[in-house]
């Protein structure tokens, strides 16, 4: 019958779509794809938002002779591009939203125009997601969805039948409604961080409060640390914005890569001013050791706080493989000719392993 032609025709174009984005993610994102939660996040937020399009087609078809609405333009697949830019970056979040439009864009009568209008809309959202700071900007990134997908809707009717009678207002309601449906964006993003063990964005919005418990501490305990750590958050964000990356994330590892200092405030010299030098009462291995244990006392700390293991990741690794050099040169002075063992000296690593 035509309905099963019909299905199976769209059965295979949503099978191809499919495997193009695993093709892409497989060639442009091997470390997504090789990671079994994060692969399988993506795969569940894509197929899923197929089914809402296929609901939301069988309710236009069952009451469109009765209240002539296209119920398309309900479906909130701006939450797709949401969810990916919470999780990804945004350069996938916009493939992302490229394939959204074109597997609506393949079971809609009218697959141009709706194809149309929601590629104009995530892309506002890509836009507008990757500049969040805090969560007033949530409400206005929804409010850029709405205006784009207004304006591109009444663009596209103009272009296609050339008059405003071609308007039908009602679906401009429809655009409201699928804005207020993509708020619960929100609350699906926590979810999926507890059911994947993920960290999206909103975390590291959160994380930005100086207010945190461990942030706190460490102003109070070790206050020259913790203005090091605000000017070292600034000038990660600055520089991940001009290279590429995620500066959000950066910037909260930044605020926290240094914690471990705080219980032993007085070794590190940003602590000092005019206090008499603990250095001066220690050998220099001690003082090495000391200098060193900042690393796994942060790390040890981050994890009693239950920050990100993304987080803890700058903690381990934001002095690699270094030296604790002056120590190291100080002790080779004083026992000249003698074996040292350079690991007594050297961090723990392991080296950066990302941006």
């Amino acid at each position: 019958t035509p309905y099963f032609v019909t299905l199976s025709g769209q059965l295979v174009i949503v099978t191809i779509l499919t495997m193009l984005l695993v093709l892409f993610i497989r060639n442009n994102r091997p470390r997504l794809f090789f990671s079994p939660r994060k692969f399988s996040l993506v795969l569940l937020v894509f197929l899923t938002m197929v089914g809402v399009f296929t609901l939301v087609l069988k309710l236009s078809v069952l009451t469109q002779e009765i209240a002539g609405l296209n119920y398309i333009y309900l479906a909130p697949a701006c939450m797709v591009t949401i969810i990916l830019s919470a999780f990804f970056d945004s350069r996938f979040a916009f493939f992302g939203n490229l394939m959204v439009a074109l597997f609506a864009g393949s079971m809609v009568p009218n697959g141009f125009e709706y194809f149309f209008i929601q590629l104009s809309g995530g892309t506002a959202a890509v836009y507008s997601i990757n500049r969040l700071r805090n969560r007033a900007d949530f409400f206005i990134s929804l409010s850029l969805i709405f205006l784009t997908y207004v304006f591109s809707y009444v663009g596209y009717k103009f272009y296609a039948r050339g008059s405003f009678a071609s308007i039908e207002y009602i679906n401009l309601l429809l655009f409201g409604l699928n804005v207020m449906l993509t708020l619960i964006t929100y609350p699906i993003i926590y979810v999926f961080e507890r059911i994947f063990g993920l960290t999206s964005d909103l975390t590291y919005i959160e994380l930005l409060d100086t207010n945190h418990p461990l942030l706190k501490e460490l102003s109070v305990r070790a206050p020259g640390t913790f203005q090091h750590s605000i000017q070292v958050a600034n000038l990660t964000e600055a520089v991940l914005n001009k290279i590429g990356g995620n500066s959000l994330q950066a910037k909260v590892g930044a605020l926290f890569h240094d914690v471990g200092k705080m219980l032993n405030p007085m070794f590190f010299i940003e602590n000092l001013g005019d206090h008499q030098n603990p250095h001066d009462a220690v050998s220099y291995h001690e003082s090495a050791d000391i200098i060193i244990r900042h690393v796994s006392d942060g790390i040890r700390l981050a994890q009693e706080h239950n920050l990100p293991a993304e987080v803890i990741d700058f903690i381990k690794t934001h002095h690699g493989t270094t030296r604790a050099e002056y120590f190291y040169r100080k002790h080779v002075e004083e026992h000249p000719g003698e074996e040292i063992d350079i690991f007594e000296f050297q961090y723990p690593g392991p080296l950066p392993f990302t941006r």
